[in-house]
């Protein structure tokens, strides 16, 4: 059996140290863990938004194929209003052909045309003029 050792100050002082470190590695662990458990939180919040924002792209995609399909309906070459729009241009084109006007150019001259025409009618119209 050995001789009780001696508590003095030095021993004291090392016990205290120890102590502190024990208790701020202790804090530091607590601190640890609620981050820990806050980044947990958003890496949750983050894979929920990215899965709706998944769902939301392909609802977007689905919707896009829709309208191409319902446009694709309407403009399809055998209605009748397609029809006389590209008689319309065929005869303007045609026209413009036999003037001897080039096409963007004549276009334009007989767009200005048809709007100033279509300007006196409603002058007229109206009765300022």
């Amino acid at each position: 059996m050995g001789f009780p050792k001696m508590i003095d100050q030095e021993t004291i002082r090392k016990v205290t140290s120890h102590e502190d470190r024990i208790q701020a590695l202790e804090d530091h662990k607590k601190l640890c863990d609620e981050l820990h458990d806050i980044s947990k939180d958003h890496r949750k919040r983050s894979d929920d938004a990215m899965n709706n924002l998944t769902q939301s792209n392909l609802l977007l995609a689905k919707s896009i194929d829709n309208m191409n399909l319902t446009l694709s309906e309407i403009v399809r070459d055998d209605r009748p209003i397609v029809k006389r729009s590209k008689i319309f241009w065929l005869w303007v084109d045609n026209f413009l052909i036999w003037l001897g006007v080039s096409r963007r150019i004549g276009k334009w001259i007989f767009g200005s045309v048809v709007a100033l025409a279509a300007f006196a009618a409603a002058l007229k119209t109206l009765g300022v003029w």
